[in-house]
């Protein structure tokens, strides 16, 4: 029980942080080292970086909110078991996959290929 307090709590961080980043977006992604990438992933639709982390937010207070359910804080949500077992089955996946991306687009064959099609 205290992991899924402490799971839970990880989360509202993560969400206030996500939060804060919303003001200075670009500052925020060039201090993580993907400006270009979330710039090229959205092609020129800048709104969709602000809905994107706006979704982000809402996940990770839910997924919060859940852990919270499962320790019996807060009144019982549907499906909590299966929830937590999604959360934590994803949450290694989601830092495995963001990794991999970010080796791929950081590759140089990448670049020239992207290079290529602009």
């Amino acid at each position: 029980m205290k992991r899924l307090r402490l799971g839970a709590v990880l989360h509202f961080l993560i969400a206030i942080g996500h939060i804060g980043c919303l003001f200075a977006l670009d500052e925020a992604f060039e201090a993580y080292g993907i400006r270009e990438i979330m710039h090229q992933m959205v092609s020129g639709h800048v709104w969709m970086l602000y809905a994107l982390t706006i979704g982000l937010v809402l996940a990770f207070c839910l997924a919060g909110l859940y852990a919270l359910s499962a320790t019996g804080y807060i009144r019982r949500f549907p499906l909590t078991r299966m929830a937590i077992i999604t959360i934590v089955v994803l949450n290694p996946i989601r830092h495995k996959s963001m990794l991999f991306i970010t080796e791929i687009w950081n590759n140089p064959l990448v670049s020239v290929i992207l290079q290529r099609q602009t």
